[in-house]
């Protein structure tokens, strides 16, 4: 849940897991000990049978839960949580993530260490059509440590265009 974290994005989802696994390994407790009465024991006859004559536990409760029953809740619980992260990946994914991942994308081809925001626009201008739709995707990189901004030296013609510098990390 931590910065940089599988469940940073879904930190009340993280949360609640360790009591999820729990409650499932609870039902996965439940189901293995079907076989422990809940109701008095009936004979074939439709007579009632003297509990203290079986061997068996009223009550699943009664019986310890095992190591063996944990690790199957919590390895569900692993797999379930690998589905839920790629279901917030898509339920949050909006226009502006789409940015940042189709600059990303573009970043990673160009293999470039110093790029100009014009220059990406540029390779872009058929999904964004005006710089202002990119604007969001450089902001959200730059906040997650892909790119940072340099300063813009003063061009002697022209509008200067925003510079960024990409972390070396990237084409590792």
């Amino acid at each position: 849940m931590a910065e940089g974290g599988s469940f940073e994005h879904m930190r009340d989802y993280a949360g609640k897991l360790p009591g999820a696994a729990a409650r499932i390994a609870g039902i996965f407790h439940c189901v293995e000990h079907i076989h422990a009465r809940t109701f008095p024991a009936i004979d074939n006859k439709g007579d009632l049978i003297d509990p203290t004559v079986l061997d068996i536990p009223s009550q699943p409760y009664m019986l310890p839960l095992t190591l063996d029953t944990m690790r199957r809740a919590v390895s569900l619980a692993t797999k379930l949580s690998r589905h839920a992260i790629c279901v917030y990946d898509l339920m949050e994914a909006d226009e502006h993530i789409h940015a940042a991942r189709k600059i990303l994308r573009w970043i990673e081809r160009a293999k470039s260490e110093h790029f100009s925001a014009r220059e990406c626009h540029s390779a872009l201008k058929g999904s964004y059509p005006t710089r202002a739709h990119l604007n969001p995707g450089f902001e959200i990189l730059i906040e997650r440590g892909y790119i940072r901004r340099l300063r813009q030296s003063a061009k002697k013609s022209g509008r200067p265009s925003e510079q960024f510098e990409v972390n070396p990390l990237i084409h590792r």
